[in-house]
């Protein structure tokens, strides 16, 4: 059994995780940095700890809201949502640790106070059996762009990192580009435009990075509650190791005509795709598109696919994809491989010309159609 497909095949197990009990705040032991810092934080110690086996580590950064010295605030909503990842069924597949420091009221995560957050892996494992190749970095918002600083300042460091609704200087994106990445934000952030984790997934997919990118069109600022319970997310993060190149990733798909126009128009009342797709030596076993608020249904081929006569409804058609799952909502053409679907209209995705819109206006004279197809890619 591939790698892939052995991550396919517990994707029920991690559905089943979504409505799992979540750890709790009172789970959270107390403790403060010890290299002169004094850096408050709390630490989850999974239960039935054995000292004889090592553990995964989630390192989390709390978000601007969350500053002070109580150290209480950065589990507050249930650390927005990161405590989901010790679900029950997690820590049953996966029994981890997690820290969670809080950054002073006018910090930042940046500088001294990123460094000792990061030290407190260290102090950890001074008293816990801590496996050093499975150390994960995952923050939100102050805290998302705190994880870009923290996997650029120290890249030998961590296995896999998941930022969410941040941003950062894209100019380190190739020192980190071998680094397992899953970033979230929504299209609609008022806080932290979306741009930012465009740019830098953008920037490492350049260098070549190994990226996963979940867009949502709506949601807002926070839409961490919901990414953190990803049915995906869990098993992808325990999964990576240190050094090792992830063997999970989104199969390959490409539309093959591309054009530069930032929308297809046309009269008619249907459309036809082609493209192809790839997933290394895996198999794809379908392609299947959705309409907005419409139909769906499943192309000709795998490998090598065509879809005919596509009905399309006044106005927008096939807009902008927000995810990278079957499990997420909103969107339009996808690729599946058993189990584990990708959209293929996924904007911020394409490597040659931008994603286009596919709409249809009955008001256009005859002969003013234009329509072409897009490169959509999602890449390793």
């Amino acid at each position: 059994m591939s790698a892939f497909k052995g991550f396919c095949m517990s994707m029920t197990c991690l559905v089943l995780a979504s409505t799992a009990q979540a750890a709790t705040r009172d789970e959270f032991l107390y403790g403060n940095a010890n290299d002169g810092s004094n850096l408050p934080f709390r630490y989850f110690v999974p239960p039935g700890y054995d000292g004889a086996q090592s553990y995964p580590l989630i390192l989390f950064l709390h978000g601007s809201g969350e500053r002070g010295n109580d150290n209480e605030a950065q589990l507050n909503n249930n650390a927005n949502g990161a405590m989901r990842l010790l679900d029950d069924a997690n820590l049953a597949l996966q029994p981890i640790f997690m820290i969670a420091p809080q950054c002073p009221t006018d910090g930042w995560w940046s500088g001294g106070t990123l460094t000792s957050a990061i030290g407190l892996v260290d102090q950890l494992s001074t008293t816990y059996n801590i496996d050093p190749d499975r150390i994960y970095l995952t923050g939100l918002s102050m805290g998302g762009m705190g994880t870009w600083s923290g996997v650029t300042a120290q890249p030998d460091r961590f296995a896999a990192a998941v930022p969410m609704s941040g941003n950062g200087d894209t100019n380190p994106a190739a020192t980190v580009s071998g680094l397992p990445f899953w970033f979230f934000h929504a299209a609609n952030d008022g806080t932290v435009g979306v741009e930012g984790s465009d740019n830098l997934v953008a920037a490492l997919r350049n260098a070549g990075g190994n990226v996963i990118y979940t867009r949502y069109d709506t949601g807002g600022h926070g839409i961490w509650p919901v990414a953190y319970t990803h049915p995906l997310l869990f098993q992808w993060l325990v999964s990576q190791q240190r050094g090792v190149p992830s063997t999970i990733t989104p199969p390959l798909v490409r539309i093959d005509v591309p054009t530069s126009d930032p929308a297809w128009t046309t009269e008619d009342a249907t459309i036809d795709l082609a493209g192809s797709a790839d997933h290394d030596t895996t198999a794809i076993d379908a392609v299947t598109w959705d309409v907005l608020a419409g139909p769906t249904g499943t192309a000709n081929g795998t490998d090598a696919w065509s879809a005919a006569a596509i009905p399309l409804a006044d106005g927008t058609n096939l807009t902008e994809g927000t995810s990278v799952s079957s499990a997420d909502t909103g969107n339009q053409m996808r690729i599946a491989d058993g189990h584990y679907m990708f959209n293929l209209a996924t904007k911020g995705l394409a490597t040659g010309a931008p994603f286009t819109i596919i709409v249809r206006d009955t008001a256009l004279p005859a002969g003013s159609q234009n329509i072409a197809t897009a490169a959509i890619e999602l890449k390793k």
